[in-house]
Parts: C-alpha cells; structure tokens; sequence
C-alpha cells in the first residue's frame, strides 16, 4: 500500500505530465534519428546474421546501408522516406514479425526505426559505392577505441614523482593532483599483509604470517605474498563462493 508521500508524488508527477503548454509555447521537436547514429546500429545487433554480414541475403535484403535498405529485397522496398506506414520493413517490425525467434526489438527501437523513416531515412555521410560481402566497417565504426592502434602515450608530469613506481602510479598520480589530491600515506607492513590478506582470502593474517612478512625486507618480499595468497585454497574458496551463491 502507497505511503501518503508517495502517492503526493506520483499525482504531482501525473498532473505535470497532463498539462498543457503554457501559451505562446511551442513544442520542443524532436531531431529525427540518423542511419548511422541510431538505426544501423539496432539492424547489426538483430538483422545482419540474415540481413547483411551472413552468408546469405535472406529474401536479397541488405540492410547494411541506407540505400540498400530503401532498394529492399525480394518483395520490394523495404523502406519509403517519409512514409513509416508504407514501409514494408517497419510494419515487419511494428508486428513483431521481425526479427523471427524470441528476441525483438523494444517498444522503444521499434519507435526510432519508425521516426527515423518518418524524418526522411536521413544518412549523416555519403555511403559507400560498392560494399563487399560480410562485415562491414564504417568510418564511425573505425573511429571506435577498440579499433585504434595500440599506442605508448607519455607519461604525465606530476609533483610528487618521489611516490611513482610504476607507469600507471603515474596516470593515477595526475589524475589526483588534477583535482587537488595526491596518494594516500604508504601503509606500514603490518596493514599492508592485513589489507592484502583480506583482500584475497576473507580472513585476517595469522600472527606469525605478520611477524615473517614484517621481517622479510626482500624486494620482492610483496611479490611473494600475493603469489602465495593466489595459491591458497582459501583464495579459491573466497571467490569461488560468488559462483556456488549463483
């Protein structure tokens, strides 16, 4: 039962929603979407297997660029400019006919496809002439982080250099002093094997792992921590316990 502060809430919510524009207000248009933003993306994720990147044109219908969708298929156009309601690949759509199978598009993709016709199927960039068969990248596609090569930036300057150890300490360091902070106080060794320790297995140190670790002054004295922690059956059963909890 609703709490009378919610239910305050909800008919605030519902009578703002209701009311009219104040006079002299014009309604805020809605940019149509684009092919390459909006739409082609929605086409790869449910219509390419079939449609584009497999290995056959289902019913000749390529749906990998504008004007390969406005040509269509075997029955025709798939899309007229302007005229969602004319348009045989959004009234597929609209009934839930395509794509086959249980996975459909949302209430809300099927109603950009339909705006996105509707505005004119408008395209940001000129299309390619030719396109091979399979996948297809565009420049917007190209442009993706995960497309570009990979790259050694310089390290970023930085005040306090005396607490840099490694090439990220590095980055994470300039991102602090951006905002006026810096690293915390190095932990002494005692936190450092507690903090690590439950960290990785769930339970604290046993005070002769303290004592071994606090008198060890190796330089790979932390090293040799971790990879004996990885190595626990402790370890395994810490974060083995998420998947049995699943």
């Amino acid at each position: 039962m609703l709490d009378t502060s919610r239910l305050s809430l909800l008919c605030l919510a519902a009578a703002l929603l209701a009311a009219p524009a104040r006079a002299g207000e014009k309604p805020v248009a809605m940019t149509p979407p684009t092919f390459e933003a909006q739409v082609r993306p929605l086409f790869r994720i449910y219509c390419f297997d079939c449609h584009g990147e497999g290995e056959k044109l289902r019913g000749g219908l390529d749906l990998r660029l504008r004007r390969l969708v406005i040509k269509g298929g075997d029955s025709g156009p798939a899309v007229i400019a302007g005229k969602p309601g004319e348009s045989l690949l959004w009234q597929r759509v609209r009934a839930g006919e395509m794509p086959p199978g249980k996975t459909k598009l949302s209430k809300a993709e099927v109603e950009r496809i339909g705006r996105w016709i509707a505005g004119g199927a408008k395209v940001e960039y000129a299309e390619p002439e030719t396109i091979a068969a399979g996948m297809h990248l565009t420049p917007q596609d190209r442009a993706y982080w995960a497309y570009q090569p990979t790259r050694r930036p310089p390290l970023p300057p930085g005040r306090g250099r005396d607490r840099v150890r490694t090439p990220i300490d590095a980055f994470l360091l300039a991102r602090l002093e951006s905002r006026g902070l810096t690293f915390a106080p190095e932990a002494d060794r005692r936190t450092l094997i507690r903090r690590v320790t439950v960290d990785l297995t769930g339970l604290p140190p046993t005070p002769e792992e303290v004592d071994a670790f606090r008198a060890d002054h190796s330089p790979d004295a932390y090293e040799r921590l971790v990879d004996r922690l990885l190595s626990s059956p402790r370890y395994g059963e810490r974060w083995g316990r998420h998947w049995l909890d699943v």
